[in-house]
């Protein structure tokens, strides 16, 4: 059977004002209960991130993993994929160029 799949659209900047708001949110769903097993992060809509948008992602990405949960980052811009890049983060994250990549590695993980 094909495991259930959240995507997520996230939009606005990952920077010091933006993000808590981001952050709580998918605090919300995740203790709702609401996101599946697996997770895509559609990121198109991210123009910029910082450290205060690189730790939200860390932060989830380690709370998504400590449920039994697993994320994949899709759609980068190319600013913030040079940014997680200079920092070494790109290795650190699964990221795909589309959603549909994401979905495939999230499967593949589960098989």
């Amino acid at each position: 059977s094909n495991p259930l799949i959240s995507v997520i659209r996230l939009h606005g900047d990952l920077d010091d004002f933006h993000t808590p708001a981001v952050q709580q949110e998918m605090q919300s769903l995740l203790e709702a209960g609401l996101l599946a097993e697996r997770v895509v992060l559609y990121a198109a809509g991210i123009g910029y991130i910082n450290h205060s948008g690189l730790d939200f992602l860390r932060s989830l990405g380690l709370a998504l993993r400590d449920s039994g949960r697993s994320m994949v980052l899709t759609n980068l811009r190319q600013p913030v994929m040079e940014y997680l890049r200079a920092l070494g983060y790109h290795e650190y994250f699964a990221i795909r160029p589309s959603i549909e990549g994401g979905v495939r590695a999230l499967v593949s993980i589960s098989a």
